[in-house]
């Protein structure tokens, strides 16, 4: 399933190429305790972005386990992301391990650019979440295509609504964005300035 800006270059069976992107264009790397997730979200992206993550929760177990305090002051995450989305699946994975990790240490997302689709997945779940001043972000609905028996087809879309009500959750749980207006917005495919992602909840600070 595909969940990125419109007209980026997807391919179902190319997972590693999200937006015609090489896996030299994969960009995640670590600075210290700040990842830099510079992708499309996909397989190979989200598994450097998760062992990047869970390698900064051991770092921090074993600060706090040799100088006798709490895991919450032990140590930080800082998690810039500059990426157009991608795979639904991987964003899904990608936001859980942040979940999780909040849970030892303060895991903080900085859109940088822009944050779309899957890739909101992984910055609306920060403990503080913050967005440039001059950065964007887009929330739509995910894309598929497929074809095949009818059968197949219906079990196309009992999936989608599946993905679709995840999606919706997702951001009633984690941002402002209104129930009543969460279809009306995802059908749109509007870019949000940080004051009008700040207004929605899906930031809480401008930088």
């Amino acid at each position: 399933m595909y969940w990125g800006a419109k007209g980026e270059d997807f391919k179902e069976d190319q997972t590693s190429k999200i937006m015609g992107m090489t896996d030299k264009d994969e960009k995640v790397e670590l600075v210290n305790n700040r990842i830099y997730f510079y992708s499309g979200v996909s397989e190979n992206s989200i598994l450097m972005l998760n062992k990047n993550v869970q390698s900064l929760v051991i770092k921090a177990k074993i600060h706090a386990a040799h100088n006798d305090m709490s895991l919450q002051h032990s140590g930080s995450c800082f998690v810039n992301i500059q990426s157009f989305g991608g795979s639904i699946f991987a964003g899904l994975s990608g936001m859980d391990t942040i979940l999780e990790a909040r849970d030892v240490i303060p895991v903080n997302t900085i859109v940088d650019g822009c944050a779309a689709s899957a890739a909101t997945f992984l910055s609306i779940v920060g403990t503080r979440r913050y967005i440039r001043r001059n950065s964007y972000m887009l929330i739509h609905q995910l894309s598929s295509s497929m074809w095949g028996k009818y059968a197949e087809i219906k079990d196309e879309v009992t999936n989608l609504d599946l993905l679709m009500d995840s999606i919706r959750n997702m951001y009633g749980t984690y941002t402002k964005v209104p129930k009543n207006e969460i279809d009306k917005i995802l059908k749109k495919d509007l870019w949000w300035d940080a004051k009008t992602c700040k207004k929605y909840g899906l930031c809480d600070e401008i930088l």
